[in-house]
């Protein structure tokens, strides 16, 4: 496995999604089961809170519909955080030859949630601080340099456009590979957005692209779930059944594709950096997960180094 991950560092955006279609169709069992148990309520809660939200808000019970809102923003938080930790675990276990099963991978939940949440709560603050600035004071400058001549209404607002969109693409990046930080090492806050953002340093332009053809395949399927929710009445049963069906699967997919390949980019860096990319595994007598990190080095079980090199015989 070793001579695997030292050839990660080469791969690029495709070679990483390639990579992540065949750790899923290799693996399928047990991604087939966190899909079950994790990813398929996630996306039956999106799916319910954008019909059932739909109809309350057209009768006009606004105290149901928020509450009704808030509900299911907490339940999907929750599943979120547990597809996050589940399939990043998952993922990383793969690579280290770690035996892994739906009750080893649910293991590790209570002890990496908190990371997770911590960083995903403090890049959320950074959105927002992102945000504040771009209207708060580049926006006031942009009119002012506008009204004195030196540059025209369109081009601020093309100026302002593209610095919010590089941010907030830049701030994807960082979040996504952050959270596969706090699950795999002892990292959170802005800690784990740091060394993010080390680990990105070389691989930018493909973390780029990675995040904008997720994005613009999630803002395709909500389209498909916007088409079915505002304009579901025009349809027929046929047609709505299927738009349903289609935008259900996309999620599942996407959700499950998206989370495998954050992990994979994640190895790709630690390859290119040349840090140990040994970086989690799930001991068999031992129920904690071990962090390498640079030059500090921890003894894999021999049982693990078996079923890694029976795995790299299946593989291949």
């Amino acid at each position: 496995m070793e001579g695997k991950q030292e050839e990660m560092q080469f791969l690029g955006v495709f070679g990483i999604y390639k990579e992540a279609y065949n750790i899923i169709s290799s693996w399928r069992n047990i991604f087939s089961q966190i899909t079950l148990v994790f990813i398929l309520p996630q996306c039956f809660l999106s799916f319910l809170d954008s019909q059932v939200s739909h109809t309350i808000q057209l009768s006009e019970q606004t105290t149901t519909y928020w509450l009704f809102k808030a509900a299911c923003f907490i339940l999907f938080l929750v599943f979120s955080l547990l597809s996050t930790s589940v399939l990043t675990y998952t993922t990383a276990c793969i690579y280290e030859g770690s035996k892994v099963s739906l009750k080893k991978v649910i293991s590790v939940f209570p002890k990496v949630w908190k990371r997770v949440m911590i960083t995903d709560l403090c890049t959320i603050v950074a959105f927002l601080l992102y945000i504040i600035v771009i209207f708060a004071f580049l926006w006031p400058l942009g009119l002012f340099m506008s009204s004195s001549g030196n540059l025209s209404s369109s081009s601020i607002s093309l100026i302002l456009t593209v610095l919010l969109s590089l941010g907030l693409v830049y701030l994807s990046v960082l979040w996504q590979l952050a959270s596969v930080v706090s699950v795999l090492e002892d990292e959170s806050g802005l800690q784990a957005m740091k060394k993010s953002m080390a680990l990105t340093k070389g691989k930018r332009w493909n973390a780029f692209i990675i995040v904008v053809s997720l994005t613009v395949s999630s803002l395709l399927r909500e389209l498909l779930a916007y088409k079915l929710v505002d304009l579901g009445g025009s349809l027929g049963m046929v047609a709505r059944v299927a738009y349903g069906i289609i935008c259900f699967f996309l999620l599942l997919m996407l959700i499950l594709f998206s989370h495998t390949v954050e992990t994979v980019f994640y190895f790709v860096c630690k390859s290119y950096h040349r840090e140990e990319t040994a970086t989690s595994i799930l001991s068999d007598d031992h129920d904690h997960i071990a962090v390498h990190v640079d030059d500090q080095k921890v003894d894999i079980p021999l049982m693990a180094e078996e079923y890694n090199a029976q795995h790299e015989q299946s593989y291949v």
